[in-house]
């Protein structure tokens, strides 16, 4: 009956690892599984342990790096969140400078302040060079 355990563990290991994504969890999740696997067949408790250490150390040493080359490889390099906000195009709503303005970015609009003391005239275009919290730092001139 510990098998149903062993299974359990897996099953939860595998939800973490579809959370994360970072092929860790995978590898306990095999492992616990191959525990249960020797607990359906009778063997001692210790054995079973002893399955998961091995077979978790030798995935991890072996099956993770490997398929975390493969996977950074097949997956493009896509910017999440405010990286991919960076280097966009905006549009300047009222006039911003070193401390205050507003921009119109993404379809919304920031507040936004120069990255130097330049001032940017309404209906300008600007470039986000970073990103303070809710504050977009532009520049006349696009980041490389």
């Amino acid at each position: 009956m510990s098998f149903l355990w062993w299974f359990l563990i897996a099953l939860l290991l595998a939800v973490l690892e579809v959370i994360s994504v970072d092929l860790f969890f995978l590898t306990l999740a095999i492992a616990a599984t191959a525990a249960g696997v020797g607990s359906y067949f009778g063997l001692d408790l210790w054995w079973q342990i002893g399955i998961f250490a091995v077979v978790s150390v030798v995935l991890l040493l072996t099956l993770r790096p490997w398929a975390r080359k493969l996977l950074e490889k097949s997956v493009p390099d896509t910017k999440l969140n405010f990286q991919a906000l960076l280097g966009q195009a905006v549009q300047v709503e009222a006039a911003v400078n070193d401390t205050d303005g507003r921009v119109r970015l993404a379809g919304d609009t920031w507040t936004a302040v120069t990255k130097d003391s330049r001032v940017l005239e309404v209906g300008e275009t600007a470039y986000v060079v970073e990103i303070k919290g809710a504050t977009v730092v532009v520049s006349e001139h696009k980041p490389l």
